[in-house]
């Protein structure tokens, strides 16, 4: 009665953390009976070999053994004048119950003892909610090299977002400690592989412990030092040098930045070619028509309208040399051939691949000697590097990472346990952004994400500080006391304390060195392509946010059915947001600049109720979040929002402080094993989280003090309500068939909202929690978990999702103005199905497979992984002429594969591996690849889609694409060929309504060809998908070609 006092106490005093702290250990329970008459054995002592602890059978012939690491297990079950049992390979798993019958027999001559080989249950009865459980001997068989990839297999999810949920609705604990970051929530996943034990991802159905929290937990134990010898292992992944874009580089003298200025035919006069007298009024020369033989050869010089489409307009630099020599300023004079030269310099940039991508994985550890007296102190110190090379060159090649984690564990006493973390990482980069502040700190560190940065312009390509340099430091600490104060309860008190520096920076200044760049021409180094430089290198940040938290959890086995759970903790976070651009022009500086402390606290309780036929988890949670920060008490549009005023806003603006907000969860999970090989399951639950900093406190103002963004520290919670019914079955005790189907209905998203007033001067946004999602699904998933020839998955994931907002986004004070906007914004997304699925199928040849040859047998211990996904095309919505249209993208699909063989020795396994990404080389198209969106428009109207008519008709999907190799032949439908206007281009098809043929033009005949083209040609040409109009920017619009990593792994 005490300890409960003590315990209501210190929640009072210290509150709750809304962080996630789950639970890191598992539960063995069981019933011990006489083997010649069933009844119950009362005393038998079970005893776990490696962990030194155990229980006794109660008067029941039951038992229980709680706070369990993870694991495989040796248990000895032991009674006077019976023969002892060993059981060995118990496995245990996180917050889960291994259940472990016995039947003992009396001691007979010549029985010592009964050894029993222990095997996973397929069908985790306890479990309430679809999961994904991963140990680190499966994952060193998937082509993977990093956390985030792993994640991305579970049913339901893309990456690190679960069911619809974006990222940042996902946590990511390791060793019990979230590692989420401060500023945008997202989860920061680097990590090292060596390290991990077990992963296990979990998509719903989430206990009362578990807070902040919305669509996914990822949760992580890694790897304990060996008290009886030095244990590690070292992996090395390298990919050769190799472009990741399909065809030419953006680089080369004919890709859409280049060829306008440098290709002979419209480099001088212009993309328009050379002057001629356009006699049928087609914008376009035509054999014949007179023209300005401008270089003598004798014939027109020039592009056709369609090549001068494909490309940006120039007027040649011939026009530009005459501006120099037509100014005021002498010192400025080019020849023609010394502005292209001119221009050369400014773009002597080259942006070949010349370094690899690497990963170098390793982590080590064992007893700390001399501290044999302190608690057997064990270490184990981990270390990860990567490097990802961008496809084109920004202020840095690639995108890298460095993280250092030692875990240390000490036996304080027999029941009384700490384990200590401290891990620190730098991830390298450039900034997303040009020319705005940096609110959540963003990377580039895709492919894709860093092929949509370049489709903004050449200076992109060629100007290597366009976007500012970006590094985040992370620092993390953690202690964890773990006691068990009796065989029946235990108690863990964690601190964390989370340091994460964002440092967006300026690079060197240039030199004012001055190079001879054609004769008589001197220029400075420029930066590789601009002639100013305010726009370059703009951004900066110099943010720092701590977070300090304390929790504590107390768990009892009250009794054989119900084991209680109960927690409490605090959060405090210090948010020194410092972020600005940096610009001679006034006109393109701004900052957001602010200190907020909020703090936060929650209060769970949660019971497990364990049953035959009945397993339940039933929890609520209680959370306060206070933001600790004033509320500007404006009026909407008020003027102190505008130019001129906003720069004093905290100064002059009345203020209330911003409301703390309550809010209560109930979880409820239920398993109701059918059979010894199948279960029904059902969760439900409502999860609260916070929004992110920036929505909760930003305030952005330009340098002539507007404020163009605020945020609201009254916004609520956002919150899920979720639902998931699943099914589990055992096939044959060798297959795992889950079937699960959930709903989430997601309400209270934050989203921005734009205020003008009349006339503009006062124009920012606030956030509101105005948006919202229905997120409904089903999920199969088929898994072989063990074989000796055979492992893998398939799982499929059908969702259907609709999202939408409340309100409007953008109030004008002007009624005129707002009648028009509300005209053509719609408040809710179409609902599409995105189906999605992924394979992962192992081929092992097992030890000691074929031949000998002297002792050496070359076919054991291969390993050959296919590892499939596919993906559903997402549907694009458009109006045109006034209808809504809509069109989904191509399906999508990737394999790679892994080839490995091990060779294995008492000293360990030395591994030899090559990983292939994007086995068959396919190629999808990519939005990267329009320069604008007349260039999307054009390629869009040239797809022949269902609603149109004639030749047009088809049933063209979005990303559909013609082969660079295939001639551009657009077909035009026409009532007659009698009505087209001028001479056609002799590679333009016109499909004539009034007689059903297809004709062209004929240039040597200045005429109509008097044969149409034939059917089967047609056939051909629609087949090779000639009519399409392809994206401008060719280098960019296919990415991540096959790729190859080779790698070696040791293990000890």
């Amino acid at each position: 009665m005490t300890f409960t006092k003590n315990i209501l106490r210190a929640v009072i005093l210290l509150g709750v953390l809304n962080l996630v702290f789950g639970g890191q250990t598992g539960k063995i329970s069981g019933t011990i009976r006489d083997n010649q008459n069933g009844e119950p054995m009362v005393g038998v002592n079970i005893v776990i070999d490696q962990l030194g602890v155990g229980a006794t059978t109660d008067m029941r012939g039951q038992y229980y053994i709680l706070n369990i690491p993870p694991g495989n297990y040796t248990l000895r079950f032991m009674m006077i004048g019976y023969a002892p049992i060993i059981n060995e390979e118990v496995g245990v798993a996180m917050d889960q119950t291994t259940i472990i019958n016995h039947d003992m027999t009396f001691k007979v001559l010549g029985v010592e003892e009964v050894r029993v080989t222990a095997t996973r249950p397929v069908v985790v009865k306890d479990l309430s909610a679809s999961q994904m459980y991963i140990k680190e001997e499966a994952i060193s068989e998937i082509p993977i090299d990093n956390v985030a990839s792993l994640v991305g297999l579970q049913a339901g999810a893309e990456g690190v977002s679960i069911r619809g949920g974006g990222s940042s609705q996902t946590a990511f604990i390791v060793d019990g400690f979230q590692l989420n970051d401060g500023r945008s929530n997202m989860p920061t996943l680097a990590l090292s592989l060596s390290s991990v034990k077990e992963v296990q991802v979990q998509s719903g159905g989430f206990n009362a412990e578990y807070g902040n929290i919305r669509s996914g937990i990822i949760n992580v134990i890694t790897a304990e030092g060996s008290q009886t010898g030095m244990t590690g292992s070292f992996s090395y992944y390298y990919s050769p040098p190799a472009p990741k874009n399909f065809g030419i580089s953006p680089y080369d003298a004919t890709s859409y930045y280049l060829r306008p200025y440098l290709d002979d035919a419209v480099a001088w006069m212009g993309t328009t070619g050379e002057n001629y007298e356009d006699l049928n009024s087609n914008q376009e020369y035509d054999p014949n028509e007179p023209f300005e033989d401008f270089n003598g050869d004798g014939e027109w010089t020039g592009w056709d309208s369609y090549t001068r489409a494909q490309y940006a307009d120039f007027e040649g630099w011939n026009a530009r040399s005459l501006i120099t020599l037509q100014d005021d300023d002498p010192t400025n004079d080019l020849t023609p051939a010394a502005a292209q030269r001119e221009f050369l310099w400014k773009h002597r940039r080259e942006g070949f691949i010349t370094d690899p991508d690497y990963t170098l994985d390793f982590g080590f550890g064992g007893s700390v000697p001399g501290m044999e007296s302190l608690g057997n102190t064990r270490f184990y110190l981990s270390h990860r590097s990567d490097r990802t090379g961008f496809v084109v060159p920004l202020v840095r090649d690639a995108y890298s990472s460095n993280t250092t984690r030692l875990k240390l564990n000490s036996d304080i006493s027999k029941n009384m346990k700490l384990t200590s973390t401290f891990a620190y990482s730098e991830d390298r980069s450039a900034s997303t952004y040009s020319w705005t502040t940096t609110p959540t700190g963003a990377m580039v560190s895709s492919v894709y994400s860093v092929a949509s940065l370049v489709k903004g312009g050449s200076n992109i390509l060629f100007m290597p500080a366009y976007y500012s340099p970006a590094d985040i430091y992370r620092t993390n600490v953690g202690f964890k006391l773990n006691h068990m104060l009796d065989e029946s309860s235990f108690y863990e008190v964690v601190y964390q304390y989370l340091r994460n520096k964002y440092s967006t920076f300026g690079t060197e200044a240039r030199s004012d060195s001055l190079y001879e760049i054609s004769p008589g021409v001197w220029r400075d180094e420029a930066p590789y392509g601009y002639d100013g430089g305010e726009w370059m290198n703009l951004g900066r940040d110099n943010s720092l946010i701590q977070n300090h938290s304390i929790k504590i959890d107390y768990t009892r086995q009250v009794n054989d059915k119900n084991q209680i759970k109960t927690g409490f903790a605090f959060n405090y976070a210090d948010l020194q947001i410092r972020s600005s651009t940096e610009s001679d022009k006034d006109t393109w500086t701004r900052d957001q600049i602010y200190d907020r402390p909020p703090f936060s606290m929650a209060l769970y309780v949660q019971d497990k109720l364990e049953y035959e036929g009945f397993i339940a988890n039933v929890g609520l949670r209680a959370e306060l979040n206070n933001p600790n920060a004033p509320i500007y008490k404006l009026d909407i549009y008020d003027p102190t929002f505008g130019q001129g005023y906003g720069a004093d806003l905290e100064e002059t603006a009345e203020t209330e402080d911003a409301k703390s907000i309550w809010t209560l969860s109930p979880r409820l999970g239920v398993s109701h094993p059918i059979t010894d090989h199948s279960k029904l399951y059902f969760n439900y639950g409502h999860f609260h989280s916070e929004p992110a900093s920036s929505y909760r406190f930003r305030l952005q103002r330009e340098s002539n003090g507007q404020v163009t963004s605020i945020g609201n520290p009254n916004l609520e919670m956002e919150r899920t309500i979720a639902y998931e019914l699943g099914y589990s079955h055992s096939i044959y005790e060798k297959y795992l068939l889950n079937v699960a189907t959930y709903y989430k209905d997601v309400s209270k998203q934050p989203g921005w909202i734009t205020y003008t007033n009349v006339g503009g001067s006062v124009n920012y946004i606030i956030p509101e929690n105005n948006n919202y999602a229905d997120i409904r699904g089903m999920e199969f998933t088929l898994s072989k978990l063990e074989g000796r020839w055979l492992t893998g998955f398939i799982n499929y994931t059908y969702m259907v999702q609709t999202s939408g907002y409340f309100g409007l986004r953008h109030y004008y004070q002007d009624p005129i103005e707002q009648r028009d906007y509300n005209n053509i914004n719609p408040v809710e997304s179409r609902s599409v199905p995105t189906p999605f699925a992924r394979m992962n199928l192992v081929l092992h040849t097992p030890k000691k497979y074929g031949p000998s040859l002297g002792g050496f047998r070359p076919l054991e211990d291969w390993g050959l992984t296919f590892l499939t996904s596919f993906r559903a095309g997402s549907t694009w919505n458009w109006t045109e002429n006034n209808r809504t249209r809509s069109r989904p993208w191509v399906d999508t699909y990737s394999i790679s594969s892994r080839l490995s063989r091990t060779f294995k020795s008492d000293m360990g396994d030395l591994e030899f591996f090559m990983d292939i990404s994007n086995l068959l080389n396919s190629k999808w198209l990519s939005y990267a690849g329009f320069a604008g969106s007349r260039d999307w428009e054009a390629y869009r109207a040239s797809l022949h889609l269902p609603w149109e008519e004639g030749t047009e008709h088809g049933n063209d999907e979005l990303g559909v694409y013609r082969s660079w190799d295939t001639e551009y032949r657009p077909i035009f439908a026409v009532d007659s060929i009698g009505i087209v206007q001028g001479a056609p281009q002799s590679h333009e098809i016109y499909w004539d309504k009034s007689n059903d043929t297809y004709r062209k033009w004929n240039d040597s005949t200045n005429d109509w060809d008097d044969t149409p083209i034939s059917q089967s040609d047609i056939d051909k040409l629609i087949e090779d998908k000639a009519y399409i109009d392809m994206p401008n920017i060719r280098s960019m619009s296919f990415l991540n070609p096959r790729q190859f990593t080779i790698g070696v792994r040791i293990k000890f």
